[in-house]
């Protein structure tokens, strides 16, 4: 009898140990957010990079041509520089996301203009097509308009655009979400931010947040591709005009109306941003 109690005096004495030493592992362990994250593939697209989230300057580094990446927003504080290297930095971070989104929408522009000319969608086709016809929104299968839909903004409107959202890249919305464009949610199944208190209506705005700065860019183009308020902007960009004539169209995109477009015209030429158009 007694060497049944010491034995189960032993065991249990052992599992106490496990236990505690189990315990402080599982608190000691702990999740870093990698400066690099895994690979994200794109399907069926040119579009496979990695993401850098930022935390310093010196995170802004380039990878070499045969290496995509984009950049999150890490811990930077771009408030924290001055003016003029606080916009430089802010160039740099979004210039590969608007490359990249770029490259995406050529490919899908270049696939679709095959498919014209062709006449009709081979099977292994019909997937990717269904896709994007959900996507810019267009019921009809109707290639032709999808094509006018699939615009290309200026390197220079994107950039204007985000700078004065974003108060180049100082707006809480992105710092906490990437939300560099100040891009609402209606959906509750978001991952979203609250906008500070709700309106006299009872209206309480969210913004998204985007996983890195080329969602954000996505969203954007995907905007301006698909509502009804940027018909006239999206034509001006299939004529071929520059950022500045493109900026008035963009009349419906804030509250402040023509004022916003002048305040985009002025971003443009103050900051001589369309040395970065192709």
């Amino acid at each position: 009898m007694k060497e049944l109690k010491w034995s189960l005096f032993f065991l249990y004495l052992f599992l106490q140990i496990v236990t505690v030493t189990s315990g402080n592992y599982m608190r000691n362990t702990s999740y870093e957010k990698p400066d690099v994250a895994e690979v994200i593939t794109k399907e069926k697209t040119s579009s496979n990079y990695k993401i850098i989230y930022v935390d310093s300057p010196e995170d802004l580094k380039k990878e070499g041509k045969s290496k995509k990446y984009v950049y999150a927003v890490g811990k930077i504080d771009l408030s924290a520089y001055p003016v003029e290297e606080k916009k430089d930095l802010f160039v740099k971070l979004m210039m590969p996301a608007i490359e990249i989104s770029r490259d995406q929408i050529l490919e899908n522009r270049s696939w679709v203009k095959k498919i014209i000319k062709r006449g009709s969608v081979k099977a292994k086709e019909k997937d990717r097509l269904e896709k994007l016809y959900d996507d810019y929104g267009i019921e009809d299968g109707d290639n032709k308009k999808l094509l006018e839909k699939m615009i290309i903004p200026p390197t220079s409107l994107i950039l204007s655009q985000a700078a004065l959202e974003s108060g180049w890249g100082t707006s809480r919305f992105f710092r906490e979400g990437n939300n560099v464009f100040g891009i609402w949610s209606y959906d509750s199944s978001d991952e979203r931010i609250k906008a500070g208190e709700s309106r006299e209506n009872g209206f309480t705005a969210y913004l998204k947040k985007f996983v890195d700065l080329k969602e954000a860019v996505d969203g954007y183009i995907l905007l301006i591709s698909t509502g009804s308020a940027y018909e006239n902007l999206r034509k001006g960009i299939n004529r071929g005009e520059n950022s500045e004539k493109l900026a008035k169209y963009l009349v419906k995109y804030s509250e402040l109306g023509y004022s916003y477009t002048e305040r985009i015209e002025k971003v443009i030429r103050v900051n001589e941003l369309e040395k970065y158009d192709i």
